[in-house]
């Protein structure tokens, strides 16, 4: 039943969104502006490039989903998570279980900090890619003859 349901596209639309609303809704406020932006760019490659626009969509709703996953497990995490048993079943002494807790949770800040600004700005980079190079064609080998794509073109596309 539940495979039936995944299958559907608005399902899946549906739970993409739901993890984003959910996320931005906690997050800190530059947040949701970098997560509007992906959407906005998304769009505008689907719309620019209609040959490959399920692909397109597809591989930006993944980047959004994932930003969004990530940025939602780093908020709770820094809401709920306590790593002072954790360190101290690491073999870390009970007095100096606090000192590592809080270097652990400075370098889960300063690494949510850079994954919050540099993925919206690859993935702005990856869209300007799409929209502004184009893809090597899917009819010919990179490496094919003159001969063959001409034979090709000829008979009308590649044998199978």
């Amino acid at each position: 039943m539940l495979h039936h349901i995944l299958n559907r596209v608005w399902a899946r639309y549906l739970i993409l969104f739901g993890v984003y609303a959910l996320t931005m809704s906690v997050a800190p406020h530059p947040v949701p502006l970098f997560g509007m932006v992906m959407w906005v760019a998304t769009a505008i490659t689907a719309w620019y490039k209609p040959i490959h626009r399920a692909t397109i969509i597809q591989r930006g709703l993944q980047v959004i989903l994932g930003f969004s996953g990530l940025l939602l497990f780093v908020v709770l995490f820094r809401a709920y998570g306590q790593l002072t048993d954790l360190v101290e079943w690491l073999g870390t002494s009970p007095v100096d279980a606090q000192q590592v807790e809080m270097g652990l949770r400075i370098g889960l800040s300063n690494l949510a900090l850079s994954f919050t600004l540099f993925m919206p700005v690859i993935y702005l980079i990856y869209c300007g890619k799409l929209m502004f190079w184009d893809y090597l064609s899917n009819f010919f080998a990179p490496t094919a003859r003159i001969e063959d794509v001409q034979t090709s073109i000829k008979r009308g596309g590649p044998r199978q």
